[in-house]
């Protein structure tokens, strides 16, 4: 069954063809076959009223009940239709003037596309959209009714907001563009819409600001959501994973947003967003490994408070990496570095523990990765309860019992806070997956171990790539310039360029942002 999400099944024997023929000038018989299509669905609704000089022109409005504003079609389609049925010549029966005459006079409502297929009835009608048909057309009419039924804007609950606007995506994909539109309010800005999912034809948008990304990394970009072929897109990260270089493995390549600021933060830079319909979680490309340790308070805040936090992230990461593999190697190859007496109060805590040290720290690590799992999946009202529970009880009769050391339980108590501080949740999934390897390799090799896991983790992650972007610039090449806005923040006035791997291959089209004065001078636009 989760396998049927990622075939293409084909439609039944004889569908498509049907689907790609053109309109019935028969109501009846195209009537018979959308009924057909929806298997006499409750929601599914066809209204036929008649109209015209003698009321003879026969309409019909076919529309999914659950997905339309009704009073827009009462108050926009059919009154508008019926009262300016009366205005209407006698010249109203011939064809081509009912339609001609309808699409461009009687109709009030405000957007409308027109019909040629079966298909395209099918697919507007799914989308939310009224369609209207008439007697001897060879068109149909998609009215614009959908109702923008969703979840209100509110605080983001997976990023947390120290200073910053509080609003957040929703599940709709309209009030998610409106939210960007709102901050950045330029012609520039780009948008592009794609339909993804045999089944589901989920509505993406492609963001881009013209001038300021690279027209490369948008067409590929483009090319890649357009040789998707999947049945369902029901999240952003179904897609997620065709967007990457290389799928196997642990470092995210894809950046993931679900804050308005942060997305228009990375559209200034240079990137592109990825906003998908029914997800309240944008993507963002190209993304290297610096920018998983940035927050939006850092632009934010003041430079000195946002560079501190900056660099405790980065040494975070590196402690819930390798503080529980630096433990084990220190206790089973290297005791010798510890200080005597710390050496003595460790010797003394392991004397009736009958685990070795390596399968303490994986027993404590799994047990500790439980809890954390418990304590998201739980119910909100038995979270809290679970977590101390989890933490206390089972922490202190583990050490009471002799099962693991005290010792330990700090170690991996200071590695899972260190896990928490990044703002990026898949960096801290991926420090979590490696730092079983590398505790394995500790217990082998001891520190020589550690430092071949390190050597082997940063090879991997020189070797890749997001959309032609190095994953470890600016270290990898090597970029001094842009070392002010990566393990520090310099202040706003002395960043004057954008990430040199993003600049679009026209320069001085639009000016910098984050300036501290005005608007800049002819020779300070463009890239550098």
């Amino acid at each position: 069954m989760f396998f049927s999400r990622y075939r293409n099944r084909q439609p039944a024997s004889g569908t498509k063809k049907n689907q790609n023929e053109p309109i019935d000038p028969s109501l009846d018989q195209l009537f018979s076959y959308i009924k057909q299509e929806f298997s006499e669905s409750p929601d599914f609704v066809i209204r036929t009223f008649s109209a015209g000089n003698n009321n003879e022109t026969r309409f019909g409005i076919i529309y999914l009940e659950c997905l339309v504003d009704e009073k827009v079609i009462d108050e926009w389609v059919i009154k508008s239709l019926t009262l300016a049925s009366g205005l209407l010549p006698k010249e109203f029966d011939d064809e081509a003037l009912s339609f001609d005459m309808v699409k461009n006079r009687a109709l009030s409502i405000g957007k409308i596309a027109i019909l040629e297929t079966k298909e395209k009835i099918i697919k507007s009608i799914l989308s939310g959209n009224a369609v209207l048909v008439g007697t001897g057309w060879k068109k149909a009419i998609s009215c614009s009714t959908a109702s923008e039924k969703s979840r209100p804007i509110s605080e983001p609950t997976a990023q947390s907001v120290i200073r910053g606007p509080l609003d957040s995506f929703t599940e709709s994909i309209k009030v998610n563009l409106s939210l960007i539109r709102r901050r950045i309010r330029s012609p520039h800005l780009k948008v592009k819409s794609l339909d993804l999912g045999h089944f589901t034809h989920t509505k993406i948008f492609v963001l881009h600001i013209e001038g300021i990304a690279n027209p490369k990394i948008v067409n590929d970009v483009l090319k890649r959501l357009k040789e998707i072929d999947i049945d369902s897109v029901l999240e952003s990260g179904y897609i997620e994973s065709f967007l990457e270089e290389k799928t196997f493995t642990p470092f995210p390549t894809v950046l993931t947003s679900g804050r308005p600021d942060d997305i228009c933060g990375n559209l200034m830079d240079g990137r592109v967003a990825i906003l998908v319909d029914n997800s309240p979680f944008a993507l963002v490309v190209p993304s290297s490994f610096r920018h998983l340790f940035m927050a939006s308070e850092d632009y934010y805040q003041r430079y000195d408070i946002a560079s501190f936090l900056r660099l405790v992230r980065f040494v975070s990461f590196f402690v819930s990496l390798v503080l529980p593999s630096l433990y084990v190697a220190l206790i089973t190859h290297h005791p010798q570095m510890l200080p005597t007496s710390l050496l003595i109060n460790l010797s003394a805590q392991r004397e009736n523990v009958p685990i070795p040290t390596l399968f303490e720290a994986i027993i404590m690590e799994l047990m500790f990765e439980v809890i954390r799992e418990a304590g998201i999946r739980a119910p909100r009202v038995l979270s809290t309860a679970i977590t101390i529970v989890g933490a206390i009880v089972l922490g202190q009769t583990a050490v009471s019992a002799g099962l693991v050391t005290p010792a330990m339980v700090i170690v991996v108590a200071i590695t899972g806070l260190a896990s928490f501080v990044n703002p990026s949740y898949e960096l801290a999934i991926t420090a979590r997956l490696i730092r079983f390897v590398m505790m394995i390799l500790a217990a082998t090799f001891g520190m020589l171990g550690i430092t071949l896991g390190l050597v082997a983790m940063i090879s991997h992650m020189n070797s890749l790539s997001s959309f032609g972007v190095p994953y470890l610039e600016p270290f990898s090449p090597l970029n001094l310039k842009a070392w002010g806005d990566t393990f520090i923040r310099l202040p706003l006035w002395m960043i004057r360029k954008r990430p040199a791997d993003l600049h679009p291959l026209k320069k001085n089209m639009i000016a910098k942002y984050r300036l501290r004065n005005g608007r800049p001078s002819k020779e300070e636009d463009g890239s550098g």
